[in-house]
Order: C-alpha cells, then sequence, then structure tokens
C-alpha cells in the first residue's frame, strides 16, 4: 500500500564522492549512476524520463489497474445499512485505525486512534459472496503529515496517488477500496476553498466549551488542501518510489457547493488587483533606485563602517534605502537610518502613500465569505483587459550572480528587485541587469526594507551547503544560512507574487536527516494559502551538458493555477524516446565564440593528465570547480567554459572575485528557462493572453 503520508524518500548512500569541494554539491559518476539505478533502470545510464516514455522496458508482472468500471459478477448498491449505519454515495464515514496507516505517519497526540477518512463515490457488492466493499476518496488528518500542514484540529487533507502512465482522470485513478466492516461512523465532511478557519466547527460558538474527545470524533471535518502524489508507473507506486508530489489548495470546482469562492477572488484577497498580461507595461520607463553601487572589484557606500568591521557582511544602511541621492551629491555622509526612513518617498515605488501592512491571510479571512464573494465578483470584471504590450515581473532572491535572473531575461520577464548577501555575486548580477534594483543583503534585512512592491513571479535560492552531501562539518555561515530560511515567508507577505518558483540541493529530498527543513519549507507555502508542487529534475534532461541533481519546486499564490513542471526535452535515449540527444562537453564548448570574454586557455592553469572523451556529461560544476580538467588533459577550464557547461550564453559576465564559485552555485539558466516557460504558459493562459 503506498504511503499516505508525504515523507522523505528513503535514503541513498550517496557518500563515495571524489574531488568534492567542502560546501559543494556535487554529484560525481557513482552518486550519478545510483541515483538512475534507484529509480528503476535497467541500466545505469537511461535517463529517468526515458524509462517511462521507452516501450522497450518490460516490465515483468504490472500491477492491475486500479478502480475498472464495475461489471458482473459486481453490483452498484444505491444504498446499504451497516450497523445501523445508512451508507450511499456522497457519505463520508470514518474509517478504523488500522486502515492506511504508515510507521512513518506523526501523530499530533500518540495517545489518539490515527484514523482516515472516506467520501463514498461507489457501495459495490459482490453477487456471489454477498460482500460489499467502498470505494471513495481518502482523507487524513492533517496533523498526520509531518508538518506539511498546519495542525488544526479536524482540517483534513485529500490523498491521492497517481500514475504517470494512466490518463484517466485523477479522481478516479486515486480512490481506494475498503470493506464495509471498516467504518466506524459517519462524519460530516466539507470540501472548501476558503481560507481557515472558514466554515469550520470553530464558527459554532456552542461547540468551543465540548471537549478535544468529542470535536475530534463528532465535529464537523473540513478538506482545504489535497495531497497528490505521482509515480511513473504502477510497479513504482507499489515500490513507493514517487516522482514528483503537490500540495494543492482546493480550486472552485473541487469544492461543495455553496463552499465555495471564486478563485479570482481569493487571489484579490491575498494580493489586490492583479493585471493581467503583466503589471509592466513595455512602453513605461524603467524607474528604479540603485540600492548598491558598484564598481568593479568592490561594492561602493552601501557597506557601513560597520558591516566593514563585521568582516564585510553588507547591512542595512540608510544609502542602500535612499538610492544614488547621496551619491550623485559626491558625499559619503551617511544620516542615522531612522531620520533618512522617515523621509522616502513612496512615489518612486509606484505607491502614493505607504502601502498596508497585514498579517497572514487577515484580508482574506476578512473578505473570502461565499456571500461577500458573490457580491464582488460583478465590480471584478471591471479590470484591466489583458494586453501582449505588458511584461510579467520578476524578482530574484538570493540572486547570486543570475543564473535565474537570466532564465528571466530569456522569458522577457521584466526583472525588478534582486538581493544576495555575496557582494561578488551582487556585482556580477549588476553587471549584467543594470536595470534591476540590487540589494546587497542578507534575507532578513531586505525584508525589512521600508517598502513593498508587488511582483508576478518570484524566485528563491536559499543557500544550499547545509544539505549537501559535501557538508560534513559545520560551516562559518551554517547559522547565518539557516536563518535565512525562516525569512521565506516574510518574503512572500513583501512581495505578494501569483507564482514562486525555487531551486535547492537534492539532498533536502534525499537525506532523511533533512526531511524535517523540506517539510517546514513547504509549510511555509502552504500556511499562507500557496499551493506547490516539487520534484527532483535532471538537469541533462533540460539540455546541460553535466550531471546535476536539483529540487525544483514551482508554488501558486490563492486562487492562482498551479502551473506544471516543464516535459523533458532531451534524453540519453533520443533513439526511443524521440527527444533530443544529451547535450555533451564537447558539443557546449563547440559553442563558445572564439573571441568570447573570460576566455583564455592559455592562462588556465596546466595539468599533464589523461585526456578523456568529451562526447559525455561534465560531472557537476562545484563552488570550487571540483577539480574538473579540460578533455584534453591539458589544463582547467577557462571560466567561460566553466560558465557554459553551466548554462550561462557568452553574453553573461562574471566580475573578477569569486567567479567559479557564482557559476557552480547559480541555477543553469537553461534549465530554469525552461521552468519559467511552463510558469509564464499557465499564467497566460489563465490571464487570456494569447502571444503568438
Amino acid at each position: 500500500m503506498p504511503s499516505s503520508t508525504p515523507s522523505a524518500i528513503q535514503p541513498v548512500d550517496l557518500t563515495e564522492e571524489t574531488e568534492a569541494d567542502e560546501m559543494d554539491d556535487a554529484m560525481d559518476d557513482a552518486a550519478f549512476n545510483e541515483w538512475l539505478i534507484s529509480q528503476n533502470r535497467e541500466h545505469s545510464r537511461v535517463s529517468r524520463y526515458a524509462a517511462y516514455q521507452s516501450a522497450s522496458i518490460s516490465r515483468i508482472s504490472k500491477p492491475p489497474a486500479r478502480n475498472l468500471p464495475i461489471m458482473h459478477p459486481f453490483r452498484t448498491l444505491a444504498s446499504y445499512k451497516h450497523n445501523d449505519i445508512l451508507l450511499r454515495p456522497g457519505v463520508c464515514v470514518e474509517l478504523q485505525d488500522k486502515t492506511f496507516v504508515r510507521e512513518d505517519s506523526a501523530a499530533e497526540d500518540e495517545n489518539e486512534p490515527h484514523n482516515n477518512f472516506m467520501r463514498i463515490v461507489d457501495i459495490i457488492q459482490d453477487t456471489r459472496s454477498q460482500a460489499v466493499t467502498l470505494r471513495g476518496g481518502i482523507f487524513q488528518r492533517t496533523s498526520y503529515l509531518n508538518g506539511v500542514l498546519k495542525k488544526d484540529r479536524n482540517e483534513v487533507c485529500w490523498i491521492m496517488h497517481v500514475d504517470e502512465d494512466d490518463t484517466r482522470d485523477i479522481k478516479i485513478q486515486a480512490m481506494e477500496t475498503v470493506p464495509v466492516e471498516d467504518i466506524i461512523r459517519r462524519r460530516r465532511l466539507i470540501l472548501t476553498n476558503q481560507p481557515f478557519p472558514n466554515l469550520s466547527f470553530r464558527e459554532d460558538e456552542s461547540c468551543l466549551l465540548e471537549s478535544k474527545e468529542v470535536i475530534r470524533n463528532e465535529r464537523l471535518l473540513v478538506c482545504r488542501f489535497k495531497y497528490i502524489c505521482f509515480y511513473i508507473s504502477a510497479d513504482r507506486r507499489d515500490a513507493n518510489a514517487w516522482s514528483e508530489r503537490v500540495l494543492q489548495f482546493l480550486r472552485a470546482i473541487d469544492c461543495d457547493k455553496l463552499s465555495a469562492a471564486d478563485d479570482k477572488e481569493l487571489r484579490k484577497c491575498w494580493r489586490g488587483e492583479t493585471v493581467p498580461g503583466g503589471a509592466h507595461l513595455r512602453s513605461q520607463p524603467t524607474t528604479f533606485m540603485n540600492a548598491i553601487d558598484l564598481t568593479d572589484g568592490a561594492i561602493g557606500p552601501t557597506l557601513s563602517k560597520r558591516a566593514r568591521s563585521h568582516g564585510g557582511q553588507p547591512q542595512v544602511t540608510a544609502e542602500g534605502l535612499q538610492g544614488s541621492a547621496n551619491r550623485s551629491s559626491g558625499t559619503d555622509d551617511i544620516p542615522p537610518p531612522r531620520a533618512k526612513r522617515q523621509q522616502i518617498s513612496y512615489s518612486k515605488f509606484g505607491y502614493e502613500r505607504p502601502p498596508p501592512t497585514v498579517s497572514l491571510l487577515d484580508e482574506m479571512r476578512r473578505g473570502c465569505s461565499v456571500r461577500k464573494t458573490k457580491q464582488r465578483t460583478k465590480k471584478h470584471s471591471s479590470t484591466a483587459k489583458p494586453s501582449i504590450s505588458r511584461q510579467y515581473t520578476f524578482n530574484d532572491y538570493f540572486c547570486g550572480a543570475g543564473g535565474m535572473s537570466r532564465a528571466a531575461y530569456r522569458n522577457q520577464l521584466h526583472i525588478q528587485d534582486a538581493f544576495d548577501f555575496d557582494k561578488n555575486a551582487c556585482h556580477s548580477y549588476q553587471m549584467n541587469f543594470p536595470q534591476a534594483q540590487i540589494h546587497c543583503l542578507w534575507a532578513h534585512e531586505f525584508v525589512n526594507l521600508p517598502y513593498n512592491r508587488k511582483v508576478d513571479i518570484v524566485h528563491l535560492s536559499p543557500p544550499c551547503q547545509f544539505f549537501s552531501d559535501s557538508h560534513t562539518k559545520v560551516g562559518k555561515d551554517d547559522e547565518m544560512n539557516t536563518a535565512s530560511w525562516t525569512a521565506l515567508g516574510e518574503l512572500l507577505t513583501k512581495s505578494k507574487p501569483r507564482v514562486v518558483t525555487l531551486e535547492q540541493t537534492y539532498g533536502i529530498v534525499l537525506r532523511a536527516r533533512h526531511q524535517g527543513y523540506l517539510n517546514a519549507l513547504i509549510q511555509v507555502f502552504t500556511s499562507h494559502g500557496f499551493s506547490i508542487r516539487w520534484r527532483l529534475l535532471h538537469c541533462a534532461d533540460y539540455g546541460l551538458p553535466q550531471m546535476r541533481l536539483r529540487m525544483f519546486m514551482i508554488a501558486s499564490c490563492p486562487g492562482e493555477p498551479l502551473p506544471p513542471f516543464p516535459p523533458p526535452t532531451h534524453s540519453s535515449s533520443p533513439e526511443i524516446t524521440g527527444l533530443l540527444p544529451w547535450t555533451t562537453i564537447s558539443t557546449a564548448l563547440g559553442t563558445i565564440p572564439p573571441d568570447a570574454s573570460q576566455h583564455d586557455p592559455h592562462l588556465s592553469t596546466s595539468r599533464a593528465v589523461p585526456p578523456k572523451s568529451g562526447d559525455q556529461l561534465a560531472r557537476t560544476i562545484t563552488c570550487g570547480g571540483g577539480g574538473q580538467v579540460h578533455p584534453s588533459g591539458t589544463r582547467d577550464y577557462t571560466i567561460r567554459e566553466f560558465a557554459t557547461l553551466q548554462g550561462f550564453g557568452a553574453e553573461h559576465v562574471f566580475g573578477r572575485k569569486g567567479a567559479k564559485k557564482q557559476i557552480g552555485n547559480a541555477v543553469p539558466p537553461i534549465v530554469g528557462a525552461k521552468v519559467l516557460r511552463s510558469v509564464v504558459e499557465a499564467m497566460e493562459k489563465e490571464d487570456g493572453i494569447n502571444r503568438g
């Protein structure tokens, strides 16, 4: 029986790494092959997606399809009474605690029974034995989902296990079957997309005086999320080897009648009015404050004396908040921060007055009742019409040298804000994206900047070294890096994005010791009413010429459809899949123009090692290069070659300091561009825009 709980994958031992840099997230040949084998490959060099699509890979015993049409000798019953409990389709029943239980389930109270619930779809009787079974959707208390959802009493989640090679509707696939003897009692269940605590037992004041046991066993259950676990095939489902997981806030179409709120109204409650097609007009002049003055080799006056005394770590300063006003007057005099903050003109950020600050989902809780939603829907129809002259806006948080911003640029997104604490990376970023506002700050400092500006798409790449397999001892920045994760919720509140993408090391998914961090990260989104999906992507399947396995997430705000991951474009078996072949080292390096910047092979460190074929994937590009040598064996790679293997084009440049580290830490633009393309297409579909 597949797990009902979104826990981490069973750990895989990938400790035999060679030449891995300290703090790097390297994946060597042995680790790469072992990961592929763990995905049920018939041979070690077949892509995960190639194996799924390949008709030549036979399965010895394929499990039978689930939930087939009911045929003789079975029949459906309109109703059935069991132990004086009247059952019929649409009724919710509580099941015995032995049903669908996993050893890794985590209850909020170990003494409480671990019961699940079923909303009945079919009552099936075997005409030969007269045995009766129930078929329907399974629901589980959120308190047993290991922290990915808040543990609010009598809140439940719809559990679905889905095979990617089954084309039927997921609601049909995901139904489970139990004998009628497993039921305990009938229960009331509501499916709604209204925010917590709307429609729950808490709205009945008499329930507040009842005991926890009575509330748990008798009072109303409310479902607001569905958990969908995807598997490549049925045999992988039986092995509990998932390919993608989703926690989706219910859409109006999923909800019970009279319990649904309008999806667009939910989005409006979260972020205010949304401009179809993007908040930025292409013809609109770009006005921005230069958060830092980056000259070649050093950060300018944004680094205060206090920052320099702390090892050069950037601090929030009045200069960073006030833009270039002091720089234009040629002075480094920085007045006290408080005095300067009072003088900020919010008009330069697109506001006539300081934007309101509200607690999480308070606005939604006040405004999103069913009745009020209907009243506001007519007024909402007067919003701006979609325009192809608009661009979606994009913010890059923990931006590094701008790998994901390069991907955004390739998708014609308007880049607004970015921040990173690495001053060398910020230098490189501004060299490539001078129109953006780049803030050299830590995450907790950025969220305290005294202005908020809505954005359509946000990308997050929080520090990942702590979760890397190469992280074997305490690092000097561990505390600050992990603290950056606590600011993620505030970043969402500050920016009010429609869609968020996130990239992180594979270790946070594959290592059981990091499960708590992964689940806490997911709850950051779900506690704001976001839907979220996460998946391990092998970057070679998207054109990157290296062995790089990363965890990507896509999240959407309340009321916004959740974009899918893009399908792979490349494969190790193109003759089987019909996709492009994996990009090799030689193919990638052959695209570098002869006069490309930062490409001086004669200046590279000389080596004397045996040559190797360039007709293969490179090992994972790491912060320090990973000890990789040019296929000729005579020298190291140039900076431009490293960048090319990481998916950067020749137009992207890097500062003189820390270039290898910036490249190794970057989101590969060639992969990020495909993820963002899928996001943009979903948003355009929602906005009714066809850009041709």
